[in-house]
């Protein structure tokens, strides 16, 4: 692993700079653009569950309130039958009555219940019965029963308790003609005891009556669902088979239990929208699949949509990004071009990168070192052929002093075979500053001691020269004897003083040759006792220093 990240470390480092851009440029644009892409796309399947299943939730309260209208429809029923005159008047008899009159009076309550179940307002219903709580009611076996009957039926302990209005009740179990039972007691309107209960109206609904409705059709995808009782017993189901229990029926009971109104769910292998809904007051309540195609599809089609904009887009930015990038890595190209130039030796670089950039700076720093580089190679060029003519020069200097040195040689001896002693003394002093000269040629500098001792050997000469006019005074601590001084510094300034300082001088005059150590450097003086110079020669002499004028007769201007 450790390989394969240096094999992959060393690619990149070894890519061009423009490709490591391209790679940069496409890795800052893809990367970001995917994630908002499905963080869009996360977020607005977010947004269109909620919207669509808010719709879904209006299309379910839209099917409640139908069915809670059609239950309005049975309970006025309910309502107008038990109010019947005839129905009052009948169930008002006690039970001496004539019995005669009571079987014609019941008869006539069964015709007129016959006619309702065919009239369009009594849609749905199964049948009608009365029960009367006089156990010798006439009954017809179909429309008029009694309390024994009534008794045995499955709502019998509900009806008894219920106080006044009508009440629902559904079969527990599962039949092939599924009906809601309504019961409503009929009570004492204008006889004593008022509210007295005479009886019991028994209307039977078909369950898909009431709960089948317009809704249920392919424009609103509402084609599927159950409706359970309080007890989570199956009153209606489109689509699906409430007898088998499988896991949609132990689905809808548990989110009976839990109350949930919207839930996303996965159902024979695709996800469906199940919205639950209390329907009415009786403690039925309606559970219904919606697709969820419906939303995967919005959400395939915005992330379609979102995905051509986002290439469009990335295809803009690498266009763009490459054509800035050509431009970019050529003027590098060309930066390179001219460093391989001078590498190679040709140091004459006649074109220049435009602007003010990082390139465009490195571009002209680049220059300026190449003049610079340039400037000293000639620099150095030029000193090498002075220091080859120096050295020629020296070489030829130092001939003639050879020369003259065994020459000087043949006068000293010659001299002191005819007794001249000056001119012995000449030709020996003469004979050291030769020797001084050539055999310190090659040094630059000299110890002090031996500079001294040449400017000795010098005053020797010119003292024999002006016939002892002056007297030479040396003034130099042991500790200063072996410093390292510029070579022939001292000559040129006692070759002054003598020259202008005693030549107008009447007398002996005196010279003093000094040094000392102040503040760590060497201090060297010449002083004599000469005629000096003016205030105006002084400045003169300043001026001619300064290179504004040429030097005087008292040659201090040379110094």
């Amino acid at each position: 692993m450790a390989h394969l990240w240096k094999t992959l470390k060393r690619k990149i480092r070894d890519t061009t700079l423009y490709h490591k851009l391209i790679a940069g440029i496409m890795i800052g644009v893809i990367i970001p653009s995917a994630l908002s892409t499905l963080t869009f796309t996360i977020k607005f399947q977010d947004i269109m569950e909620t919207e669509v299943g808010h719709s879904y939730q209006q299309i379910v309260s839209q099917y409640a309130e139908n069915v809670n209208y059609k239950l309005g429809i049975y309970l006025n029923l309910a309502q107008n039958i038990m109010s019947n005159r005839l129905v009052q008047d009948t169930f008002a008899l006690d039970q001496e009555a004539d019995s005669y009159n009571v079987y014609e009076l019941s008869m006539r309550i069964s015709k007129e219940l016959k006619s309702l179940l065919f009239n369009d307002v009594a849609e749905g219903i199964k049948s009608v019965v009365l029960y009367s709580l006089n156990a010798d009611f006439p009954t017809d076996g179909k429309h008029i029963s009694t309390i024994e009957r009534m008794k045995s039926m499955p709502w019998y302990e509900d009806a008894v308790g219920q106080a006044g209005g009508g009440i629902f009740h559904t079969y527990s179990k599962w039949t092939d003609s599924h009906v809601i039972t309504l019961i409503q007691p009929i009570l004492n309107l204008s006889g004593q005891p008022l509210q007295q209960i005479l009886g019991y109206v028994q209307i039977d609904v078909d369950t898909d009556h009431i709960f089948s409705s317009d809704l249920f059709n392919s424009s609103t995808s509402f084609d599927t669902g159950y409706i359970v009782d309080k007890n989570s017993e199956v009153l209606f189901c489109r689509n699906l088979n409430p007898v088998e229990e499988d896991g949609s029926l132990t689905e809808i009971r548990s989110l009976n239990e839990e109350d949930a109104s919207l839930k996303v769910i996965n159902r024979n292998g695709s996800n469906e929208i199940l919205i639950s809904s209390k329907l009415n007051d009786y403690g039925w309540t309606g559970f219904f699949y919606f697709p969820y195609s419906e939303i995967e599809q919005k959400v395939v089609d915005v992330r379609q949509y979102v995905l051509m904009i986002q290439t469009v887009l990335l295809a803009a930015v690498i266009i763009i990004a490459i054509s800035f990038l050509k431009k970019f890595s050529a003027r590098i190209s060309l930066l390179m071009r001219k460093m391989q130039q001078v590498e190679k030796g040709d140091l004459e670089t006649n074109f220049v990168i435009e602007g003010n950039d990082e390139i465009g700076m490195l571009d002209k720093h680049f220059n300026k070192m190449v003049q610079k580089l340039k400037q000293s190679i000639n620099e150095i060029y030029i000193s090498q052929l002075e220091k080859r003519n120096a050295e020629l020069s020296a070489l030829q200097s130092q001939i003639n002093p050879h020369f003259l040195y065994n020459t000087l040689e043949a006068i000293n001896s010659m001299a002191s075979c005819s007794g001249l002693k000056d001119i012995c003394t000449i030709c020996q002093k003469l004979g050291e500053m030769f020797r001084y000269s050539i055999n310190n040629g090659k040094n630059e500098f000299v110890n002090l001691q031996d500079e001294i001792h040449h400017i000795q050997n010098y005053m020797v000469i010119q003292k024999i020269r002006f016939d002892d006019r002056f007297d030479v005074f040396y003034d130099f601590p042991n500790e200063i004897l072996e410093y390292k001084i510029l070579k022939f510094i001292l000559q040129p300034i006692v070759e002054n003083a003598l020259n202008h300082g005693f030549s107008e001088k009447r007398g002996k005059g005196f010279l003093e040759i000094s040094g000392q150590i102040k503040n760590k450097k060497l201090f060297l003086k010449v002083q004599d006792d000469g005629v000096g110079m003016s205030e105006e020669k002084l400045r003169e002499l300043i001026e001619s220093m300064n290179g504004k004028y040429s030097a005087g007769a008292d040659g201090r201007g040379h110094i």
